[in-house]
């Protein structure tokens, strides 16, 4: 029962919508060119949330479960993730329903390195790359939303912001914006249209870089 619709998200195109209880999408061929661990994204919207699953081969193996975020708007978009552990092979890869009412723009399948090297990710959503630094816990990542933003842009981090330094830099290369002591909540009302990088350094020195637009 599963359709695709024109698309709000950054980077514009289709998404697939209208997915309820048990429906499903499969891809084939996904290549996963190493044994080890694999950071699962999902660029989701939903009134209410809702829950999928991840397997692999019609489900053979599974991967494991992600709730899905409610964004309050069927074009109100968030990106949810997960770890999980892979043997290399080649494998059609499954997204299940296990609770509907959610879209989803786009997929993101990124290796993780054992490495405290930074690595880049990036999708065709060129608005959503992303840049981190491994440390001790993990991959430190930030969800902007909503994005694109208009007035009040919000940081979801899955680490502690306290004494974080923040700093919003234009295309040009310029320094626009800078806290101290960053906070979840950025007034961006001010802010010309076009394309920002929000740059987060932890307390630890951990450095966090991801897109934004202005509306």
């Amino acid at each position: 029962g599963i359709q695709t619709e024109a698309t709000t998200d950054a980077g514009g195109g289709l998404n697939v919508g209208y997915i309820d209880n048990s429906d499903w999408m499969a891809y084939n061929n996904i290549n996963f060119p190493t044994t080890g661990a694999y950071l699962i994204e999902y660029r989701v919207a939903s009134i209410s949330g809702g829950q999928l699953s991840l397997d692999l081969n019609a489900g053979s193996i599974q991967l494991g479960t992600v709730n899905v975020t409610a964004t309050g708007g069927w074009q109100n978009w968030t990106t949810v993730s997960h770890t999980v552990n892979v043997n290399a092979g080649t494998y059609s890869l499954g997204v299940f329903a296990q609770s509907g009412g959610w879209n989803i723009n786009w997929i993101r399948v990124t290796r993780v390195a054992n490495t405290s090297k930074p690595i880049a990710m990036q999708s065709e959503d060129t608005e959503a790359n992303t840049e981190v630094t491994f440390g001790s816990a993990g991959i430190a990542k930030i969800d902007l939303y909503p994005n694109p933003v208009e007035n009040e842009l919000t940081l979801y981090p899955n680490f502690d912001l306290s004494g974080a330094n923040l700093k919003i830099v234009d295309a040009t290369g310029s320094v626009i914006m800078e806290e101290t002591n960053a906070t979840t909540s950025i007034n961006v009302r001010d802010l010309k249209q076009g394309i920002y990088t929000l740059m987060v350094i932890t307390k630890d020195n951990t450095k966090i870089v991801q897109r934004f637009v202005k509306r």
